[in-house]
């Protein structure tokens, strides 16, 4: 819409006002997020930054604006999850995110969409590093949710396999990468592979030790770091938690 005038092709009206061309949403939407991670900055307005909606582009924006749902569903119950962040300074009278839990859950969590399942899981929390991560190339056949790297019967007996989890097998992480058909990493210890920091390549006794119980991250019992270790199912994990 920089390039050629409103009038030289059909234009849609957004809810919040504005006018573009109909061919320059659909691509804005169609071309969704760039690297991994998942962002909806995409679904905003280019100028003003709200959601785009309106009659004019619903069935445009309808599979976008659904998987959205999904993550924000998937985002309030990781929040429940993370006890450590209930009590965020951004959330209080004042902060920033104070009533807008949402808002809150989607900018601290990080999701990301499983090669084979092709659904949004968990990937531990944004960081700047995880911004830097976006751009370099990534091997989008290692991004693979908990449900799609189980091994033997670790179903959960309500929900299946849509929302188990593994940990990173070489920290106190939730794991987002799965490699070689047999390995989870956490964002964090997948970056240093390749480096003379690999995680792999470390002895067991020269990883991250766990604080134990009560001062791990996870806030479960687990076997040491080096071992392979599902969590389970995170939906359950977050109504126990409530």
């Amino acid at each position: 819409c920089y390039v050629e005038v409103l009038a030289q092709a059909p234009c849609v009206r957004l809810t919040c006002g504005h006018l573009f061309h109909e061919h320059c949403v659909r691509a804005k939407v169609q071309g969704r997020w760039s690297g991994v991670r998942i962002n909806f900055g995409f679904l905003n307005c280019s100028l003003c930054k709200v959601q785009m909606s309106g009659p004019m582009i619903e069935k445009i924006v309808a599979p976008a604006a659904e998987l959205f749902k999904v993550v924000a569903v998937k985002a309030e119950q990781r929040l429940a999850l993370e006890s450590s962040l209930k009590n965020a300074p951004e959330l209080q009278p004042g902060g920033t995110y104070h009533g807008k839990l949402l808002d809150f859950a989607m900018k601290k969590f990080a999701y990301y969409m499983c090669f084979k399942c092709s659904q949004p899981y968990f990937g531990g929390l944004r960081s700047c590093e995880q911004e830097d991560q976006e751009l370099r190339d990534v091997q989008s056949d290692e991004m693979v949710c908990g449900g799609c790297s189980v091994s033997g019967d670790q179903s959960c007996p309500t929900h299946g396999l849509e929302a188990i989890e593994y940990k990173c097998k070489f920290c106190c992480s939730v794991a987002s990468w799965f490699c070689w058909g047999t390995t989870h990493f956490c964002d964090s210890c997948h970056r240093k592979q390749g480096t003379p920091d690999s995680m792999s390549r470390k002895l067991k006794k020269d990883l991250p030790q766990c604080a134990g119980q009560q001062a791990c991250p996870l806030r479960v019992k687990h076997p040491d770091n080096g071992e392979e270790f599902v969590l389970g199912c995170q939906i359950c994990r977050s109504a126990s938690s409530v």
